[in-house]
């Protein structure tokens, strides 16, 4: 049973927003470039038919665009006067059916089993060489896939994989839009501006937070990554594949616990409803966006993409889906 009950927040019962006279604001570009990688068989033409579900809309959380994934990315980007930005994933993570596509399941496994930077180079070594390529263990506990193809044949089936990290990034947290920003130069302006430090009133994600509470971002399709409280679930190793101290964990399982796929109550559901119209969300065409969370700290498994995404502190309470007042500052953690 939620904590806070039937308390609304401070923003949601007066309707009002939280206005701060200091201020941060940095001019950022909408990039053209990486979002038309976001678009399957990159048709950049994709941004223009649908240009509202690419673009950053007005007090969208904005990502800036890190280091690839990648060993050698194929295509360089020259620098820009201003930081290349993005606010969601384009169709990076469509998949067919109820199969998560191979970019969700890359961001999660990396996300929830990444404990210091030495795993995460081990993580990516493994993406990057093909060997990891089921994502649920089968039910009859069989073997899901073969590590070491044999050499000069490479296993068609590690292609996905291979073929899905050069196009994911670490994103940057930069801050939140106060303009439209478009996806493609051809629709209109892609600068946005965007409110990089001071006191704002945002969206809350899907668990509760509580004023004092470190604020991160996290992608919607990572819930089930945590705990109702908002705590990563526990690490499945793998046994005897490490020594002590370098346990890596087992990449094959889905990071799942008795709480899986919790769904909310009726008035939480009302609420993401309600806020989810802004963007004309659709099922099986959702824009998936970045949302926030309270940091919950892991001294046996401290998960090194977690604590990268801190960016603020909640001034006051909320609940799921509804306002939250928070100071946006990573300097004033």
């Amino acid at each position: 049973m939620s904590t806070l009950g039937s308390m609304p927040s401070l923003a949601q019962s007066t309707s009002t927003r939280l206005d701060s006279a200091c201020k941060h604001i940095q001019q950022c570009r909408v990039s053209q470039d990486h979002m038309a990688k976001f678009v399957k068989n990159n048709d950049s033409d994709e941004l223009i038919r649908n240009k509202f579900r690419y673009c950053v809309h007005k007090d969208e959380l904005v990502l800036g665009i890190g280091k690839c994934w990648a060993k050698d990315s194929s295509k360089k980007f020259q620098n820009n006067a201003y930081p290349r930005v993005v606010s969601n994933l384009g169709q990076l993570i469509e998949s067919d059916g109820n199969e998560p596509s191979d970019t969700e399941k890359l961001l999660k496994l990396m996300y929830h089993n990444a404990t210091s930077i030495p795993v995460r180079n081990e993580i990516l070594r493994r993406f990057q060489d093909g060997e990891v390529r089921e994502f649920p263990l089968p039910a009859d506990g069989s073997d899901p896939y073969l590590k070491h193809p044999a050499a000069g044949a490479p296993n068609q089936q590690f292609m996905p994989f291979r073929q899905s990290v050069p196009n994911i990034h670490d994103f940057v947290t930069i801050g939140y839009s106060n303009t439209l920003g478009w996806a493609h130069a051809h629709c209109g302006d892609t600068m946005t501006s965007v409110m990089i430090g001071g006191l704002r009133t945002v969206l809350n994600g899907d668990f509760e937070m509580f004023c004092g509470d470190l604020v991160q971002w996290y992608w919607p399709f990572e819930k089930d990554c945590f705990e109702r409280d908002g705590r990563r679930k526990d690490i499945i190793y793998e046994p005897g594949a490490r020594p002590a101290g370098m346990r890596m964990p087992d990449l094959q399982r889905n990071p799942k616990g008795p709480n899986d796929g919790f769904e909310p109550d009726r008035e939480t559901g009302l609420r993401r409803k309600f806020f989810d119209q802004q963007y004309g969300q659709k099922k099986g065409v959702e824009k998936v966006v970045p949302l926030i969370k309270p940091y919950k700290r892991d001294d046996r498994d401290p998960r090194i993409y977690d604590w990268y995404r801190v960016f603020a502190v909640a001034l006051c309470s909320a609940r799921p889906r509804e306002g939250v007042d928070i100071r946006i500052c990573r300097q004033a953690l």
